[in-house]
């Protein structure tokens, strides 16, 4: 019970920036996805080889960059980073870091799934397929959002360190 207790006074304790890093890229690809689904006949397209080709792109070129990213900031041990490492700070960043990285491998298997299977999902449950085209749109909204939010705080560390070292 106690501990409990000290994790919901720690969330008491958080910045309204910890809960849009946290739930922004989430609650707009959420909303995306009932948006999508309840008009799919003008986003029929998201099914198509072309735009599912090129979620895939995206997905496997975001995938690459933020393992590389993850690699820097693992591995340096700058002030920064240091300083980073004795807060909460640098365990929410590696994580977050994680999270789009699951986030954009999932992506990236759906919309495998979709262009390979399209025929046989569409034979089996024609109303299934639009779910699962709208799923993959959301998560992959959810993907650019969050990547955006990461690059920003990425390169406020960059600027921090920038500052401190008189450059």
């Amino acid at each position: 019970m106690q501990n409990r207790l000290q994790r919901y006074v720690q969330g008491l304790n958080k910045s309204p920036l910890y809960f849009i890093e946290r739930f922004l890229g989430m609650l707009f690809g959420v909303a995306f996805f009932f948006y999508c689904h309840k008009h799919y006949k003008a986003w029929e397209f998201i099914t198509g080889k072309d735009f599912t080709d090129r979620i895939l792109t995206i997905c496997i070129a975001l995938f690459g960059f933020l393992l590389v990213i993850l690699t820097l900031i693992i591995q340096n041990s700058d002030s920064v980073i240091s300083e980073m490492k004795k807060n909460s700070s640098y365990g929410r960043l590696i994580s977050f870091n994680k999270k789009i990285i699951f986030t954009s491998a999932v992506v990236t298997i759906l919309s495998l799934f979709i262009l390979f299977l399209k025929e046989i999902i569409t034979a089996i449950n024609v109303c299934i397929f639009p779910i699962i085209g709208c799923i993959n749109l959301g998560l992959f909204l959810w993907v650019i959002v969050d990547t955006f939010i990461f690059i920003r705080i990425f390169y406020k560390i960059i600027n921090t360190k920038q500052k401190g070292t008189g450059d």
